[in-house]
């Protein structure tokens, strides 16, 4: 639709560059012209030999005119865009928090690499946000003299392995199951969360729980596929999904308050932020990519926090007992000091590459906001 608007009147000739022909045809033509414009990818030119080496051995004075569609200070130049105003992701993400937008599918990606990089910045925008909650939570939690948290108990006793497939891989599934599955409608994806919190729930006989548990979530299932129509049920999500992916954005962030020590219940919604921040990253991810994305984030986020508990378990006992709080410490050692640099590496570097992200996602965004600007004032 756009290129027949914009090249209305005017003469056209189209080349396939993958022909054999194709590439000398366009030298032919660079030889006699002005200027030319191209709008690929970087290095998509150069590859057929039509790079600015190539057109200006040919003709000295042609002006190569390069027209990406996202600045090259961001990390998205190397992929695919189309649109007058390209949207950024931090405004697509905003956009999406200030009125959620269901669709019946997943958004329609290039590739895995583009729906990597999406996930990965949009992970590293959420810690940079998190960095001032964390620091005013521990304080908060000096404050009322909180003792350790139950959860963080737990992973220090816990073995490695049993550690990685409870936190890495068990917890992001059933957690993305119960409350991130059924933000997109189908009777699968509304009856199987259902039946497995009636199963969790530690009320009545176990063997009870499982009856109900499957006959409950095998009846949704039917009066959800042959009751109501799919169109109906899609209908019911667009009007209400803002209720649906905050509330089950809060109540992901409220079942979190258990994992902290009871003196810190009264500052629960500040304590919990961070897990409600986490809600609203993995439903947007759950919404935008598929259930399954949702997942890979829960985990890769998981596997970050608990990386430098699951590094202590490699060190003396000294170190699993006083963890990283003093590096001075005489009896610590070989192996503990170089995991306490490995550690200080770790921290360090992916703040400092979670900060750059962050700042190259605002600046995207700030472009983004300008050229729109730019275009409605002309």
């Amino acid at each position: 639709g756009y290129y027949v608007q914009w090249n209305a009147g005017k003469r056209n000739v189209s080349v396939d560059l993958r022909l054999p022909e194709g590439p000398p045809l366009v030298r032919k033509l660079a030889a006699s012209a002005d200027i030319v414009v191209e709008n690929f990818r970087p290095g998509v030119l150069a590859s057929f030999g039509l790079g600015w080496d190539d057109l200006s051995a040919i003709n000295p004075g042609l002006v190569l005119l390069v027209r990406l569609c996202w600045d090259d200070i961001v990390c998205d130049c190397y992929f695919c865009a189309f649109p007058a105003v390209p949207q950024s992701l931090l405004g697509i993400f905003l956009s999406f928090l200030r009125r959620p937008v269901y669709s019946e599918r997943p958004h329609p990606s290039q590739n895995r690499r583009a729906i990597l990089s999406e996930v990965l910045r949009l992970y590293s925008l959420m810690i940079t946000a998190l960095i001032p909650i964390v620091f005013l939570i521990s304080m908060v939690r000096g404050q009322v003299g909180a003792e350790e948290d139950p959860i963080a108990e737990f992973l220090k006793k816990t073995s490695l392995l049993v550690l990685l497939l409870a936190v890495v891989v068990a917890a992001p599934l059933l957690e993305e199951m119960i409350f991130r599955l059924p933000l997109r409608f189908s009777p699968l994806n509304v009856s199987l969360p259902l039946a497995f919190v009636l199963l969790i729930i530690n009320i009545g006989n176990p063997s009870m729980r499982l009856l109900l548990a499957v006959a409950v979530g095998l009846l949704l299932r039917y009066l959800l596929h042959h009751r109501i129509k799919r169109t109906t049920g899609h209908a019911f999500y667009a009007k209400y999904i803002g209720w649906l992916f905050y509330g089950s954005t809060v109540l992901f962030g409220a079942i979190h308050i258990f994992n902290f020590d009871s003196k810190t219940y009264f500052v629960a919604p500040l304590i919990v932020m961070p897990q409600i921040m986490a809600g609203l990253f993995c439903g947007f991810i759950r919404l935008r990519h598929g259930y399954w994305w949702a997942v890979f984030a829960h985990g890769f986020h998981n596997f970050c926090a608990i990386l430098p508990i699951s590094l202590m378990k490699f060190g003396s006992t000294e170190l699993q007992t006083n963890g990283f709080s003093d590096p001075t410490n005489a009896s610590l050692s070989a192996t503990d000091y170089v995991l306490i640099v490995f550690l200080l590496l770790y921290v360090g570097g992916g703040l400092f590459l979670c900060l750059r992200s962050a700042w190259k996602m605002l600046t995207e965004w700030r472009l983004e906001r300008k050229a729109a600007k730019l275009s409605v004032e002309t």
